[in-house]
């Protein structure tokens, strides 16, 4: 792999990681600072996906990356696999599992909605799972 595939798969680890990070109970330790990482992680690899859009061999090494990621960090996609064609969702599959977190402040909760980064209804109806899984169509199992 060249240096800039080295770079990316650093960057796809540390993303992993982030991603696990938002369905655990240390959320309640995060700052603003903190989710502003967080989507900025996910803009990166938005960008990311865009460049390798042509490029099949980048897009199969990534994805080779994204299994022995998944495999040395465990399930933390609920059965979802982390690859290229992932890295789309990743902004909503980001802000479902935050809002779903209980241990996810109210205060970073409200700066989710104000950034417009996802409908306020949704956000009304995040104490109730079932009716959350219901009316914002997931693409992830839960």
């Amino acid at each position: 792999a060249t240096m800039a595939m080295d770079a990316l798969f650093d960057s796809a680890k540390q993303f992993a990681e982030l991603l696990k990070q938002s369905r655990l109970p240390a959320v309640q330790d995060w700052k603003e600072e903190d989710l502003m990482r967080a989507f900025r992680w996910v803009d990166y690899f938005g960008k990311v996906h865009n460049q390798l859009s042509q490029k099949k061999k980048a897009i199969q090494q990534l994805n080779v990356k994204f299994r022995e990621i998944g495999h040395s960090l465990g399930s933390m996609f609920g059965g979802e696999e982390l690859s290229y064609d992932f890295i789309p969702h990743s902004s909503e599959y980001l802000i479902k599992v935050l809002l779903e977190n209980p241990s996810f402040s109210e205060h970073l909760r409200e700066l989710i909605v104000k950034q417009g980064r996802v409908d306020p209804l949704f956000v009304q109806n995040v104490a109730f799972p079932q009716s959350v899984r219901t009316k914002f169509i997931s693409l992830f199992s839960v």
